[in-house]
């Protein structure tokens, strides 16, 4: 009896031994999937808050922007009301593709969140390296979005340099001989 008292006292160290240096305590695991989507959870309410944080300051810089355009755009003699108006149309139409494109990728991060939180089986590591693919691939999609929104805006000043251009030279009545 003696004997089987101490081989129990031996292996209930060994095994608090043993989880003591894998770095988990006795029952920690039976709570990791539940801390997980705690811990998720909180990421996903503080993501949605920076969002809302962010929209409102857009919407507020946005706002300046136009007023600040508009006043430019009144000082300018050389073009015309039609033309004045396309230019704000054309910023606005830009915003809101912005806007858009933005809440895209917040759904898209959302339902990812979503996704990480459903799994319990994967390590620390392997969820590191889901969310360090995950945001590269949107800093791509960003860097392309930019890029094409840069495209239009060059297009558009060439545009209405264009059409300057072709409209001074028709406004001016040749001379006659």
């Amino acid at each position: 009896m003696k004997n089987c008292v101490g081989m129990l006292a031996v292996s209930v160290f060994c095994v608090i031994g043993a989880t003591a240096m894998a770095g988990d305590k006795p029952g920690e695991n039976a709570n990791k999937g539940a801390k997980r989507a705690e811990k998720i959870a909180d990421k996903k309410e503080a993501r949605d808050a920076k969002h809302d944080a962010r929209v409102a300051e857009g919407q507020k810089r946005h706002d300046a922007f136009i007023a600040k355009l508009q006043e430019r755009l009144a000082d300018n003699k050389k073009l015309t009301e039609a033309e004045k108006t396309d230019i704000v149309a054309f910023f606005e139409q830009q915003y809101k593709e912005n806007v858009a494109f933005r809440s895209g990728q917040h759904e898209e991060n959302m339902k990812f969140l979503d996704t990480l939180s459903g799994e319990t089986s994967t390590s620390r590591d392997q969820i590191k390296a889901q969310i360090k693919a995950h945001f590269a691939k949107q800093k791509g999609e960003n860097q392309e979005h930019r890029a094409t929104q840069q495209g239009e805006r060059k297009a558009e000043r060439e545009k209405i340099k264009d059409e300057k251009r072709d409209g001074a030279g028709a406004a001016i009545p040749p001379a006659t001989p």
